[in-house]
């Protein structure tokens, strides 16, 4: 496995402004053009012994096949310095010991800031709004509507994925039994998320919109989810963030520079 490129800063700091074969990988919707441009970023220096240490990136393992794509979004949105090393997921260099010994699970998206690992698509984008764009992309530690803001991040992982995943793959389960419950109302559900509003929190975006919202466009670019207007008028809201485009830009690079196709395309 090889440093796929050099440190790059992520975008916004504006306000306001899992899967199978049957649930594909949050993969980027390849549009865009590819910047191979590298630019610093002051990140929030860590503290050692004391003193700042301002070398240290953070590193995503990433394919942009993955769901780490949409950890790029996040790191974007949360305008840090990272580093992208690239894992050959095709030829399952995720299940290799360098990256079994950071996640057992040997999965991606895996994140290392400094000396802590973060794994899991959701973890990811809480653990970044929290340390580094907190009251900005994440609400406050005394703000209820963390709540709200907790709520529906985990919604996306937790129900949605997996229940589409049920209905996709016809499996049969007492829905009283299983954590996402029947499908209809995990639809109605989701509606009621957005429903006379612009964003989850209402007219602030947040880190759940880039988890919560990011799920949703992405089952609507792949014809997942029947495209009614309260979610593809949130997901054109949540796809106009400049980071987003900078994030798709960032994993077309990618892309480009190994010569991978979409599956399908």
């Amino acid at each position: 496995m090889a440093v796929e490129v050099a440190t790059r800063r992520g975008g916004s700091h504006e306000r306001g402004g899992q899967r199978n074969s049957n649930l594909p990988h949050l993969a980027p919707r390849p549009t865009g053009p590819a910047s191979g441009s590298l630019r610093r970023a002051a990140a929030r220096p860590a503290e050692t012994n004391g003193e700042r240490d301002t070398t240290m990136a953070i590193v995503l393992y990433h394919h942009p096949f993955s769901r780490a794509a949409n950890t790029v979004w996040m790191l974007e949105e949360v305008g840090v310095e990272y580093e992208l090393k690239f894992v050959d997921i095709m030829a399952g260099d995720q299940k290799k010991e360098d990256v079994t010994k950071l996640n057992p699970m040997g999965k991606l998206p895996l994140l290392v800031d400094g000396g802590t690992v973060v794994t899991e698509s959701a973890a990811i984008g809480l653990y970044l709004a929290d340390r580094y764009a907190p009251g900005r992309l994440a609400p406050k530690l005394d703000d209820a509507a963390r709540g709200t803001y907790f709520r529906w991040s985990l919604f996306a992982p937790s129900v949605i994925e997996p229940g589409s995943m049920a209905k996709a793959s016809n499996w049969e389960f007492r829905a009283g039994s299983a954590g996402w419950g029947d499908y209809d109302q995990m639809i109605a559900t989701m509606e009621s998320a957005i429903s006379g509003r612009d964003f989850v929190l209402g007219k602030e975006f947040s880190m759940a919109d880039v988890i919560f919202g990011g799920t949703i466009a992405y089952m609507l670019d792949f014809k997942m989810l029947e495209p009614r207007p309260s979610f593809t008028g949130y997901a054109q809201r949540v796809k106009a963030r400049p980071a987003y485009a900078k994030s798709e830009a960032r994993n077309k690079a990618v892309m480009d520079e190994r010569g991978l196709k979409m599956p399908g395309a």
